[in-house]
C-alpha cells in the first residue's frame, strides 16, 4: 500500500507540473524538434535560456498555487500553504527583480532553487491529501469511475469476544473473499492481510490513513458483521456511506446490527443487505446469484 500510494503521489506530481504549464513545454518541444531548420535562424536555444528567461519561475508560481488551494480547506492554515506562500512570495520578488531589471537574465540558482523547492512542496502537499482529485480538481467525474480495487471487505480484525468468534469470522472471511474472486472480482483488499491484529504493532493513525485511502480506491464495499462487537468496521461502513459507493451489508439478523445500520438498505439505494443466520451457505449462494445487483 505504501509503495503504490508513493507512485500515484509521483504520478500525480508529475501530471499536475506538466499539465498546469502544458503551453510552455509544448513551445520548447516545438521549438527544439519541429520548427528548427523549418523557420529560418531559429535556433534551439538551450536549457540555460529555460531558466535564465523567467520560464522555470512561471513553473514555480503554478506548483506553489496548486499546493495552496488543495491544502487550504476551510480556509484554514497549515504548514503546506504557509511554506508555499512564503516560497510564492520570495519566487514573486526574484521574477519582480528580474523584470524590473529589464532584460537582464536570471542566475541559475535563482531560477531553479524556487523551482526544485516549490516540486518538493507538491509531492508532500499531494502525498497528504489522499483524495486530491475527489474535491479539489478538474478530474472529480474522471476519477469517480477509476477504483483500484474491486472490493473493500470490512470486517471485526481484533475486537472479536474471544479466539473462537475470531477464528470464525477469518473462515467466513476466507469463504467470502473466494465466492467474490469465483464471480470475477479479482483485486479484493482484506485488511487482516495489511493490518496486524496486535494494536501494539500498528499505529493507529497509520492503520487510519491506509484504511481510508484503500475505501477510497475501492469500487464495492462490503461489511461483514456476524456480531455485536467493537470494531473500526463500522467507521469503515460510514466513511464508504458518506462516498457514494456500492455497500452490501453481511450479517447474522437485523438485530445484530447497530440501529442506524438496520435503515440503511430502505435509507439509501447504493446498499444491500443478505441476513444469513445459521446458514452461511445460504449466503454465499445468494451473492453468486446476485452480485451483479448487489454490485450494480
Amino acid at each position: 500500500m505504501k509503495t503504490r500510494r508513493l507512485l500515484n503521489t509521483i504520478f500525480q506530481s508529475f501530471f499536475i507540473l506538466f499539465s498546469n504549464t502544458a503551453g510552455i513545454w509544448l513551445t520548447y518541444f516545438l521549438v527544439n524538434f519541429i520548427l528548427v531548420g523549418i523557420i529560418c535562424n531559429l535556433k534551439w536555444p538551450g536549457f540555460m535560456s529555460f531558466v535564465q528567461n523567467g520560464s522555470l519561475l512561471l513553473i514555480t508560481f503554478s506548483n506553489l498555487t496548486t499546493v495552496i488551494i488543495t491544502t487550504s480547506a476551510n480556509l484554514k492554515f497549515n504548514k503546506y500553504n504557509i511554506f508555499a506562500i512564503i516560497l510564492l512570495v520570495i519566487s514573486q520578488l526574484i521574477f519582480a527583480r528580474f523584470v524590473g531589471l529589464n532584460g537582464q537574465q536570471l542566475d541559475f540558482y535563482s531560477g531553479t532553487i524556487p523551482f526544485l523547492l516549490s516540486c518538493i512542496l507538491l509531492f508532500f502537499a499531494l502525498k497528504n491529501q489522499h483524495n486530491l482529485f475527489r474535491k479539489y480538481s478538474w478530474l472529480y467525474q474522471a476519477k469517480s469511475n477509476a477504483y483500484y480495487y474491486d472490493i473493500f471487505l470490512s470486517f471485526a480484525i481484533a475486537g472479536n469476544a474471544n479466539k473462537k468468534e475470531r477464528d470464525s469470522v477469518e473462515y467466513f472471511v476466507a469463504s467470502l473473499d473466494s465466492v467474490f474472486k469465483e464471480c470475477g472480482y479479482s483485486n479484493i483488499f482484506n485488511a487482516s492481510k495489511y493490518f496486524n491484529p496486535c494494536h501494539e504493532k500498528q499505529q493507529p493513525e497509520d492503520a487510519a490513513t491506509e484504511d481510508f485511502a484503500a475505501i477510497e480506491n475501492s469500487k464495492n464495499f462490503i461489511l461483514f458483521y456476524p456480531e455485536e462487537c467493537p470494531t473500526s468496521a463500522l467507521i469503515e461502513l460510514g466513511y464508504a456511506l458518506s462516498d457514494k459507493r456500492n455497500i452490501l451489508i453481511i450479517s447474522k439478523n437485523v438485530h445484530t446490527l447497530p440501529f442506524l445500520a438496520r435503515g440503511m438498505a430502505e435509507a439509501h439505494n447504493n446498499v444491500r443487505t443478505i441476513y444469513y443466520e445459521n446458514n452461511f451457505t445460504d449466503c454465499i449462494e445468494n451473492i453468486r446469484a446476485n452480485h451483479s445487483k448487489y454490485f450494480k
